[in-house]
């Protein structure tokens, strides 16, 4: 009844009889979480600025890939997003088109290894790859299919990252 007392304002009638230490103790970690967010939102924020300022000094480029079979559809539309935010922000960007390209997944054959490039050239694996080498950072799009990213993206990551991941390491 003492903790009712003195809340002022008539904040005492919202006060829990029968808090327990399980009670307080979430209250407490409620309050260190908060204060937490507030310092990891300031270091963010900071990063962020220094990555702009890093991304306008060097002139960065970066490949968003839609790795949707609707070539305008909702990943297109946040992907374009994400370029328009990257781009107010001095960064050049290009959206890669999965949509219409047939793609297998990777065989896990290593002939990549040798070849230095996808054996199973459809088009797009190569290609892409050759294209990454140009570019500084990537965005992977995808609409989500049973808590995963669509077949046709996984396939594609599977084999660029064995055949050509040399050309997306920074």
């Amino acid at each position: 009844k003492g903790i009712t007392e003195v809340c002022e304002n008539g904040a005492g009638e919202y006060v829990h009889f029968g808090a327990t230490s399980n009670d307080i103790v979430d209250s407490s970690n409620s309050l260190l979480i908060r204060d937490s967010i507030d310092v990891l939102e300031e270091k963010v924020e900071r990063l962020t600025k220094i990555m702009l300022d890093l991304a306008q000094e060097n002139k960065m480029k970066v490949l968003l890939v839609n790795g949707s079979h609707h070539e305008k559809g909702c990943t297109y539309t946040a992907l374009a997003e994400v370029a328009k935010a990257l781009n107010a922000n001095g960064v050049e960007t290009e959206i890669y088109q999965l949509s219409g390209k047939k793609i297998e997944g990777c065989r896990g054959c290593w002939a990549c290894k040798k070849a230095k490039q996808c054996v199973f050239d459809d088009g797009t694996v190569n290609d892409f790859v050759a294209k990454a080498a140009e570019f500084d950072g990537f965005v992977f799009g995808s609409p989500v299919y049973y808590a995963s990213a669509s077949g046709a993206l996984i396939g594609f990551m599977d084999r660029v990252f064995y055949s050509g991941g040399r050309a997306l390491a920074y």
